[in-house]
């Protein structure tokens, strides 16, 4: 099956395009897993801002000129903007913007123990479905 929309229409809710054994693996959270091969390659970080989809990103670029210096870090399996809510779905311009913000937040201010913070809120989210870093 070709999926012709997948660098315009991220997956919704009971998207056609999902298959059953593709929900279960999307609800379990398996289908992160092969991310962590890149990790080991190091084309990828446990940490780091998630690359936008491409028509995200253009969209992005014509609101914040400047805005690619979000890839002076690898991008990551989780991230600051994720562990804020901001991941997954549709994303209108407020939204995606808010997610600039906090991957820009990130960049500059990266270090172990934010990394620390940012993967212990992801096992919270992972176990618990609660949003927020500091909650």
């Amino acid at each position: 099956m070709v999926n012709s929309y997948a660098d315009e229409r991220p997956c919704a809710e009971n998207d056609e395009r999902i298959t059953r054994f593709g929900r279960f693996l999307r609800t379990t959270h398996v289908d992160e897993l092969p991310q962590f091969f890149n990790v080991l390659w190091g084309s990828m970080s446990l940490v780091g801002p998630r690359p936008y989809m491409l028509s995200d990103d253009q969209r992005i670029g014509v609101l914040v000129p400047g805005h690619s210096f979000r890839n002076y870090v690898k991008p990551g399996i989780t991230g600051l903007s994720q562990v804020k809510g901001y991941h997954g779905g549709e994303m209108d311009i407020k939204i995606l913007f808010s997610r600039y913000q906090w991957d820009a937040f990130y960049v500059r201010n990266a270090c172990l123990p934010l990394d620390f913070r940012v993967i212990s809120s992801t096992m919270r989210l992972f176990f618990t479905q609660k949003i927020g870093l500091w909650k």
